[in-house]
């Protein structure tokens, strides 16, 4: 039984380890990604995969898209917020919201 304890938390031991060192790693490479917008993108469009595939930011060069298939509205705010703050020129944002967003088992946590 005391080798298997021992065993058992020197597991845990490099487990824990390892998964500090990749959510450090995430966290820094989330840290320092460059979100720069071109200076005439004052409006943006986030959300899901209807905003995805329903707007078109080609077509105009003042409205750019940032929706991502699957984001749920815990990853679009934290997207949203790094997006706002690297460019100060947005002027509207535009949420996608559909009522399977809003749903209770949309983000079962």
């Amino acid at each position: 039984m005391k080798q298997f304890i021992r065993q058992f938390l020197v597991f845990s031991g490099f487990a824990i380890i390892a998964l500090s060192i990749c959510l450090l790693g995430i966290y820094n490479y989330g840290k320092h990604l460059n979100w720069r917008l071109k200076d005439a993108q004052t409006i943006l469009f986030i959300g899901d995969s209807h905003i995805e595939q329903g707007i078109n930011d080609q077509e105009i060069d003042k409205i750019f898209t940032f929706a991502q298939s699957g984001d749920c509205y815990l990853y679009t705010f934290f997207k949203l917020k790094k997006i706002l703050a690297d460019n100060p020129q947005i002027r509207q944002v535009f949420l996608g919201i559909d009522y399977h967003n809003v749903d209770l088992t949309a983000d079962d946590w």
